[in-house]
């Protein structure tokens, strides 16, 4: 089972080391499910989750055994999980809130938690930015609308109040 395990990884992350990384046949997304990268890069870069990326990140897949008898996607997707440090409750950042979190490596050039280099290369795909674009605009058309955000916001205060907090 970690045999398996880990040469999916390693398949995973070669196909980013080719020149040909992008193919939309050959390429990443045949090893990953690309809007679950959406999603987690956004959800981790609205929060300003300070452990995003490297440390409380969570990938999964199902075999494609399984996958195909229980008509599930096969390949690596990512999971949102740990936000205890994120929101700015973490003091290493200070108050700073003009960084992305996918820069830590940048920042933070000792670190031996480092973001992975898969997603740098991600970055760098047209393709996957104008995913992440067009995504980004349905959640702010949704559930990151100002709107909905304010009224989250006051809502929670008046529970919080409430309660006596």
């Amino acid at each position: 089972m970690r045999t398996s395990i880990d040469n999916a990884i390693n398949e995973m992350e070669t196909v980013f080391t080719q020149t040909d990384y992008t193919d939309p046949v050959t390429g990443y997304a045949k090893y990953i499910n690309v809007m679950s990268f959406i999603d987690y890069m956004l959800s981790t870069e609205f929060t300003l989750n300070y452990d995003g990326y490297r440390l409380s990140t969570h990938l999964y897949k199902y075999s494609v055994t399984r996958a195909e008898k229980e008509g599930l996607d096969h390949r690596w997707q990512m999971t949102l999980w740990d936000f205890n440090i994120a929101y700015g409750n973490d003091k290493r950042l200070g108050l700073q809130t003009d960084i992305w979190q996918y820069d830590f490596n940048k920042r933070n050039l000792a670190s031996d938690n480092a973001v992975p280099f898969w997603w740098e290369k991600l970055l760098a795909d047209p393709a996957f930015m104008q995913a992440v674009r067009q995504r980004w605009a349905e959640y702010r058309a949704g559930a990151f609308s100002d709107t909905n955000i304010d009224s989250t916001i006051d809502a929670l205060t008046g529970e919080l109040t409430r309660c006596g907090a």
